[in-house]
């Protein structure tokens, strides 16, 4: 998710900035007139430095009150920056919860995703738990090419590509990924169709 700062948030930034720059600029130019002051009668001298030391704690005290809006806006928008992260990472996680990841499934030759759906969800039904096709929001079959690979005995197996599914609660996918068992209860062998959750971010 990408933060930005708001043009209100930009434009008062950079008008402090530019208000201390130009306070910095007007310090300089009291401090020159230290430098050229000649020492004249006592009045007149202490007269002189008074007005001086008055404009330079008048501008010190502006400069400051300005470095301090400016780090309290600094520290508002890094707050905000963090609470946009932290609010992001929730819903990543929540999308992550409520995704599926279907592999073995054979692919059709034309195949709908009306016809993909009924065959998801008759999958994950397996797990003791009734899945309807309604209970997706999303479902769709990962691009990729078919793969062969071959078990510990040399035959040869086809995975086809896998299947996303995004369910509308995440209560109902965590029930499903607990109850679907990835290997047979009778011969302890994978089957082919197995079931993982989504690491994707």
């Amino acid at each position: 998710m990408k933060t930005t700062m708001n043009s209100s948030t930009k434009t008062n930034t950079k008008d402090l900035a530019t208000s201390i720059a130009n306070k910095t600029a007007t310090l300089s130019s009291i401090m020159k007139m230290c430098e050229d002051l000649k020492p004249g009668s006592n009045s007149t001298f202490q007269s002189q430095m008074k007005t001086i030391l008055c404009l330079l704690t008048s501008q010190i005290m502006e400069i400051k009150e300005d470095v301090i809006k400016l780090d309290n806006r600094t520290s508002t928008t890094s707050d905000l920056t963090e609470s946009a992260l932290i609010s992001a990472e929730k819903s990543n996680q929540y999308t992550r919860r409520s995704t599926l990841i279907v592999s073995g499934i054979p692919a059709e030759p034309n195949e709908t995703s009306t016809q993909l759906e009924g065959k998801v969800a008759g999958i994950l039904s397996e797990s003791g738990t009734t899945v309807k096709t309604t209970d997706f929001t999303n479902c769709h079959r990962n691009a990729g090419a078919n793969k062969v690979i071959k078990d510990a005995g040399g035959f040869e197996r086809v995975i086809p590509p896998s299947i996303t599914v995004v369910f509308a609660k995440s209560s109902l996918s965590d029930k499903v990924l607990r109850g679907y068992s990835n290997y047979d209860g009778v011969t302890r062998r994978r089957k082919k169709t197995s079931v993982y959750p989504s690491l994707s971010p």
